[in-house]
């Protein structure tokens, strides 16, 4: 897949998919508000793209792009210095810049809605993401223009699905470490299930502990959680280094360049505004 193919894919996920699934919602808030439908046409929407792209993909994926069996040893190496780094990064923000605000399932429908958005953001998004970010674009992008081209360029854009100054950071740097994962070797499944466990304790852990278990903290200990978690990264990248920077295709990576991420980046706040 070139780089440009790979984008349509991206534009599919961050445009289509709210456009098509607003669309369904639309009908249903107007003549029952207060129905658990409501909570369904995204999952539906995204389960579709789903099972297109992996209909589509499934060779280059498992062949090319590590959606093989993954072993819980290489979960558990992905995974420790991920959370690790990603919880301190989070816990240390609201210090510094505006609060994380963890995910909570919304409990003012029945449990079929609960489902629904446990499907979403536990399972869905997760997937895709990782098929998308870690996997068909970081891959052309490599190829395009070399590993650090590529892992920055995809940690961006998926950061920019996350508005404001924590959850931004946060992703980066989940989508950063995930990235380098996949680049120097390792499983995209493996990716996969470290993204599913950050995501199930957003929504099922951390809403539930003990108010002050994970903040706010002064500046001090804010700044101590980011050496924290500067030495992670550093120890990580050291652990997994990028290929040679050599592309082995170069082309073309942006259609329209700057234009084209901040088009992406204005397009992901209003993806927000439906898929939470």
């Amino acid at each position: 897949m070139n780089p440009l193919a790979a984008n349509r894919l991206l534009a599919a996920y961050v445009l289509g998919a709210p456009l098509v699934g607003g669309l369904l919602t639309g009908p249903l808030i107007l003549f029952a508000p207060d129905s658990d439908l409501v909570s369904w046409p995204k999952v539906v929407v995204l389960g579709g793209l789903a099972a297109w792209i992996w209909s589509r993909y499934r060779a280059p994926l498992e062949r090319r792009l590590g959606w093989v069996g993954v072993s819980a040893g290489d979960v558990v190496r992905l995974g420790v210095p991920t959370l690790a780094a990603t919880l301190a990064l989070g816990v240390a923000m609201p210090g510094l810049a505006s609060p994380l605000l963890w995910a909570e399932p919304p409990d003012r429908f029945g449990s079929t809605a609960l489902v629904a958005d446990l499907l979403y953001l536990v399972l869905l998004a997760p997937l895709l993401e990782e098929w998308l970010f870690r996997g068909l674009l970081l891959r052309s992008y490599a190829r395009a223009r070399g590993g650090v081209f590529a892992l920055w360029a995809t940690s961006v854009l998926f950061a920019l699905l996350h508005p404001g100054p924590s959850w931004f950071a946060f992703s980066l740097l989940m989508g950063w470490m995930l990235g380098r994962w996949v680049l120097s070797g390792g499983s995209l499944k493996a990716a996969f299930w470290v993204h599913l466990t950050n995501n199930a304790l957003a929504v099922g852990v951390y809403p539930f502990l003990p108010e002050g278990t994970l903040g706010p903290v002064g500046p001090a200990a804010a700044l101590a959680l980011l050496a924290v978690a500067a030495v992670v990264v550093v120890r990580f990248s050291r652990r997994h280094r990028l290929p040679a920077e050599r592309p082995e295709r170069p082309a073309p990576v942006f259609s329209l360049s700057l234009g084209l991420v901040l088009l992406l980046g204005v397009l992901a706040q209003g993806t927000v505004l439906f898929f939470h």
